[in-house]
C-alpha cells in the first residue's frame, strides 16, 4: 500500500477545530485515512473542506436559515444552521468549547427548530457528520421531511 504524509500537510492545524465538531470515532478513522492510505489525498481534502465549512458558519443570531452541517444516525437527523457564539470574547468562537448550536432536529418523526447540545450529540453512539452534505434551506428540509 502506497502511503504519503503530504496530503495531511497543514491538516494538523485544523485538528483542534475538527475535534469540536466531528464525532471522535469518525475523526480517528478519517484522520487515519487522510494520513496513511492510498486515498489519503481524497480524505485530507474532505477534512479540509469540512474545516472550511465550519470556519465559515454563522454564529448565533447571524444565521440565514441554511443548514451547513448535517449529522445523522439511524432514524434521526440534525441540521446545523448556527454555531454558538460563546460569550463574545474569543478571537475565534469556533475554537472555543461548543455547548450548543441552532438548527433543525428530526428524531423519528417531525422536525423541530431549536438548540442542539453538541457535546451530547457527539457522544451519542452511531452519530456521524455527513461528509457529502450540501447546504440546504430549513424550508427545503422541512418539505423533504414532510414527504
Amino acid at each position: 500500500m502506497a502511503t504519503t504524509a503530504a496530503p495531511a500537510q497543514h491538516l494538523e492545524q485544523q485538528l483542534p477545530l475538527l475535534r469540536r465538531y466531528v464525532p471522535a470515532a469518525q475523526l480517528r478513522l478519517l484522520w487515519s485515512l487522510a494520513t496513511d492510505s492510498e486515498e489519503a489525498e481524497a480524505f485530507a481534502g474532505q477534512l479540509r473542506e469540512l474545516a472550511a465549512t465550519i470556519e465559515a458558519m454563522p454564529l448565533t443570531y447571524q444565521g440565514d436559515s441554511v443548514a451547513r452541517l448535517h449529522y445523522f444516525a439511524p432514524s434521526a437527523d440534525w441540521w446545523i444552521t448556527e454555531l454558538d457564539a460563546g460569550d463574545g470574547t474569543a478571537a475565534n468562537p469556533r475554537l472555543e468549547p461548543q455547548h450548543q448550536a441552532f438548527g433543525l432536529a428530526r428524531l423519528f418523526e417531525d422536525p423541530e427548530l431549536g438548540y442542539i447540545s453538541l457535546p451530547e450529540l457527539l457522544r451519542t453512539p452511531d452519530v456521524e457528520i455527513d461528509l457529502y452534505w450540501s447546504p440546504k434551506s430549513v424550508e427545503d428540509l422541512r418539505a423533504r421531511c414532510a414527504r
